[in-house]
């Protein structure tokens, strides 16, 4: 496999022009058809007739991905899909799917007396935007898709297609899908109206989030032509003018990482040929702010998805802004928007070299290659909302607030996808207990603190961690005299909730020679610790802390853990603000990535939660996952091993580099570290703990890449294995089913491989 990569690194365009002219000859339609009628024995009568709703060819592997939807009386079956992979010689070499027999089923009337405009403002209505106006025909997009005009009740023009959608009863019934973002919350939405009597089945949030804790589109009719494939060369790189950025480098995750630089030169001129600022395919900017073809980004503190004011650089496109490290978000505006822009430009140039390019559906306003919808950049907002708290309380549908969050709402092709990036509030000021060794599990924990004893911030403690055993048939709960008194002298016990009081588990510990206690939750709250019986007699320090927090700590109190009591430190800024961090930027841009791979560029709802089929939870949580992974991997610098203790997010709740993040577990390929198995899937919370074990999967083999064949600085264009490992994840995404689950993302990397 790397002998051909290699060959197609230093060959790719003389192997494109040969695939592509292969390509136009195929009839895919067809092969798609006797494909399903060999392998499943499914034929017409049972499955309906198919449409193709996207198809693109690889630049780099000559591969030409082609989906495909069941349509029954020339309407598309919503829910439906096949995606085939050809080889140049038209040979099918992957196939997922999520066909379903139709055969006997019952299909409501063809008729759709519930017109477009109609269920567009049942939608909108239904969303809290109010509105008796009757929305506009605007345009047919690329698919043939009717797009009606946003007016004032959304911030992107209006998709609506009608189709059959399987009711809970199991009929088909006529639908609309539409594609709506409402301009009071900025969510999108892709819901469903039923076509014949006008009720709303479902509003399902596509917007993804970054806490703690989207519809193909096709024409109606079926079309017997089959899109032929254009052969396409790169435009020749033009002398454009380069911008100069004081930013953090590309690997540099946040400003506790490293120092930032002013950079110039960072554009590559194959994903951007006319660099960052252009957007008509002419050398020469034609903007000095921070808008160009792939981004805008900008300040939004109103909440008003317009610009608070525009940064310019000027001729010389120079964004040369300082970074206080004290300065509260409102302070570093200037060099947070740089950085936003900068950020969003590089994953576009990177994603662009494994195959996120023009034609798979990436985010550019002008497409020099002719292929793929244009007029779809990124809208980047910085610090959004922080200047209006009091509109973000309003919040209710999505439950989206304005601070400790971020979020990427990917509309399919040709709209533009949207970035919210916003201030985090993390004091740290509950953590009143410090992990201190083993190093990879150090960090601070949230913590709960007891009505009676000592003053944790007078009474600071340091010492071993030990599990308590009384001996007892609930031997970890310490309501009974402590068994092993000998072990826990001078030690800090760790001890379960419940079957008595806290003070009486404190003053068991006490009684043993305890010189502090954790108390671990049952569930992943944390709360204060109520005084009881016993609690006049505690004279030792005590803390609560959650499940997880404890899981974590438990394994390695056996073979050595240190930690210490300590009062929280609270310096700098009160706020810290998530543009800053190239984990979190990063994270957000991947959810453009992996919605629009999976599925096709035409259809962005196979990884959420609401999808209409099968494994769409587990789904939602691999969006996650891919997110995390493009994170790390963008940011792994020479000298780093697997075993490295990585948190996504460490700098926006303010914790050290060596911190957890806002996973469960840091990511490590040691398993000390993160011990994630396939399992943890079932207890993990929806997304993002899910997601985390994904991650965690595709961490491993990132690094088992690396160290079989090399690890090469160069992530945009180096030969190594870690680059290797990216471009199987990349094109996995486009071979897996829609919605995918955990089996089928492997077995689709392992396919492109």
């Amino acid at each position: 496999m790397k002998k051909l990569l290699l060959l197609l690194a230093v060959y790719p365009l003389s192997f494109l022009f040969i695939s592509s002219l292969s390509a136009q000859s195929i009839d895919y339609k067809a092969k798609a058809s006797a494909y399903i009628k060999n392998e499943y024995g499914l034929d017409q009568k049972a499955i309906g007739d198919l449409k193709i709703t996207s198809q693109f060819t690889d630049v780099y592997n000559g591969v030409t991905h082609v989906h495909l939807t069941q349509v029954k009386n020339g309407y598309e079956i919503f829910g439906t899909e096949i995606n085939l992979a050809f080889q140049p010689n038209g040979k099918i070499s992957s196939v997922g799917h999520n066909l379903t027999i139709i055969d006997g089923q019952s299909f409501s009337a063809t008729n759709v007396d519930l017109k477009a405009p109609q269920a567009i403002g049942i939608v909108a209505n239904s969303l809290g935007v109010a509105t008796r106006s009757v929305p506009e025909l605007k345009s047919y997009n690329s698919a043939g898709v009717p797009i009606y005009d946003k007016s004032d009740i959304a911030l992107l023009d209006i998709p609506a297609e009608s189709g059959y959608l399987r009711t809970s009863s199991g009929e088909y019934h006529l639908t609309w899908k539409i594609q709506f973002q409402p301009a009071n919350t900025g969510l999108l939405y892709q819901s469903f109206v039923d076509a014949t009597n006008g009720k709303l089945i479902s509003n399902d949030n596509l917007t993804s989030h970054c806490t703690f804790e989207p519809g193909y589109l096709a024409h109606e009719n079926i079309c017997d032509d089959i899109p032929t494939v254009t052969t396409y060369a790169p435009p020749t790189p033009v002398n454009s003018v380069s911008g100069s950025y004081r930013v953090l480098p590309p690997t540099i995750e946040s400003p506790n990482h490293g120092a930032f630089q002013l950079i110039t030169g960072a554009e590559d001129l194959l994903a951007s040929p006319f660099g960052w600022h252009d957007n008509n395919g002419i050398a020469g900017p034609e903007f000095t702010i921070t808008q160009g073809n792939n981004v805008h980004a900008f300040l939004d503190r109103d909440w008003t998805y317009s610009p608070d004011s525009e940064l310019d650089g000027g001729v010389n496109l120079t964004f040369d802004f300082p970074f206080n490290v004290d300065g509260e978000p409102v302070d570093n505006e200037n060099i947070a928007v740089t950085g936003l822009f900068f950020r969003n430009n590089f994953m576009h140039d990177f994603a662009y070299q494994y195959g996120f390019t023009e034609v798979a559906g990436n985010f550019q306003s002008k497409n020099y290659s002719g292929q793929g919808a244009g007029q779809d950049f990124v809208n980047a907002l910085s610090q959004f909302g922080d200047s209006n708290p009091a509109l973000c309380g309003t919040q209710t549908n999505g439950g989206t607030a304005c601070q400790n969050n971020a979020d990427f709402a990917t509309p399919v092709d040709g709209f533009s996808g949207q970035m919210r990036m916003f201030t985090w509030n993390q004091d740290n000021s509950s953590k009143y207990i410090e992990v201190l060794t083993p190093i990879e599990l150090s960090g601070k924990i949230q913590t709960g603190l007891a009505q009676f004893g000592p003053d944790i911030t007078s009474t600071p403690v340091t010492g071993p961690v030990v599990v308590i055993d009384d001996k007892s048939f609930d031997p970890t709960f310490g309501c009974v005299p402590i068994g092993n008194a000998t072990e826990l002298a001078g030690k800090i016990a760790i001890i379960d909730r419940g079957l008595c009081d806290f003070s009486d588990k404190v003053y068991n510990a006490q009684e043993a020679g305890a010189i502090g206690v954790i108390i671990c939750n049952f569930d992943e709250t944390v709360i204060g610790m109520a005084a009881g019986a016993n609690a006049t007699l505690v004279t030792i320090p005590s803390v609560f802390i959650s499940k997880g927090e404890c899981s974590r700590i438990r394994v390695a109190a056996a073979n050595g853990l240190t930690a210490s009591f300590v009062a929280p430190i609270s310096t700098g800024p009160t706020l810290r603000d998530g543009s800053l961090d190239n984990s979190v930027i990063s994270h957000e841009y991947t959810h453009g990535i992996s919605s629009r791979l999976t599925g096709g560029p035409n259809r962005t709802d196979c990884l959420s939660a609401g999808s209409q089929t099968g494994n769409a939870e587990e789904a939602s949580g691999m969006g996650e996952g891919w997110s995390d992974f493009l994170a790390l991997v963008t940011t792994v610098n020479p000298g780093d091993t697997g075993a490295k203790k990585r948190g996504i997010g460490t700098y926006a709740i303010k914790e050290n580099i060596d911190g957890r993040g806002i996973r469960t577990y840091p990511y490590s390929t040691d398993m000390t570290i993160d011990p994630h198995t396939y399992d943890d899937i079932i207890t993990e919370a929806l997304p993002h703990g899910v997601g985390s074990v994904w991650c965690a999967m595709i961490w491993d083999m990132y690094w088992d890449f690396s160290d079989q064949y090399g690890w090469d600085p160069d992530v945009l264009h180096g030969h190594g294995g870690n680059n290797m490992a990216i471009q199987l994840v990349m094109d996995g995404m486009k071979l897996q089913p829609c919605p995918p689950g955990f089996i089928d993302a492997r077995n689709a990397i392992l396919r492109a491989d």
